[in-house]
């Protein structure tokens, strides 16, 4: 009867050893899984927010682009400045340039000048003030139709035959169209000058 409980209780000691060696097999087996279910959901999760956060970037960057760019065009736009040039009845447009010169020059504007000829090639008369020319090059090239101020001497010189590089001559814009109405003219003359 002893051997027979003897037995028994290692019988049922080894059956409870067995379940406690499975359980801690399979509590193991449960963190690990556990921890690599954690450890894939993180990954996933940090897959997704840097997905996102790129998907976010890109379209914010799509977003921006094109109000940076239309920014920079609305920056770069310019208010054109017209002029209407009028000699005894005659009239012709002319476009000025950005530069502070012509600024300047239009800000002076309406204007009677009295025009006279110099050397053959252009149209000359004095401003009533010298114009900015900080942002201008210190010289240029004329060409037929161009409004230009030559520095040294203060005056609006418009040309009808191209001239090379000049050193003081300020670009100021040039005539829309033909220059006839003011090459037709002899002598001196009054050139009446407005803004558009």
């Amino acid at each position: 009867m002893k051997k027979f409980l003897f037995a028994a209780v290692l019988v049922i000691l080894a059956i409870g050893l067995i379940f406690i060696v499975q359980s801690t097999s399979s509590n193991n087996s449960a963190i690990s899984s556990a921890d690599f279910s954690s450890v894939s959901n993180s990954a996933t999760s940090l897959t997704e927010s840097s997905i996102e956060s790129s998907s976010s970037g890109d379209v914010t960057e799509e977003t921006l682009l094109p109000e940076t760019s239309s920014s920079l065009v609305n920056s770069q736009e310019v208010e054109e400045m017209k002029i209407v040039l009028t000699v005894a009845g005659e009239s012709q447009t002319a476009t000025l340039n950005n530069s502070a010169a012509a600024r300047d020059f239009y800000a002076l504007l309406p204007l009677d000048l009295t025009m006279e000829d110099y050397a053959q090639s252009e149209k000359i008369a004095d401003l009533p003030q010298t114009l900015d020319t900080s942002d201008s090059p210190a010289g240029t090239a004329a060409e037929v139709g161009d409004l230009t101020m030559f520095e040294p001497w203060g005056n609006l010189a418009i040309f009808y035959r191209s001239i090379g590089y000049s050193n003081g001559l300020i670009l100021l814009g040039s005539l829309d169209g033909e220059i006839d109405f003011l090459t037709n003219q002899t002598g001196d003359f009054i050139l009446s000058i407005r803004q558009a």
